[in-house]
């Protein structure tokens, strides 16, 4: 696994922020 936690984290944000507008 690469140490990018913070991307990780990004981007269930951002698919989250995507399920509901």
């Amino acid at each position: 696994m690469y140490p990018s936690a913070g991307i990780n984290a990004a981007a269930v944000a951002a698919a989250a922020a995507a399920r509901h507008p």
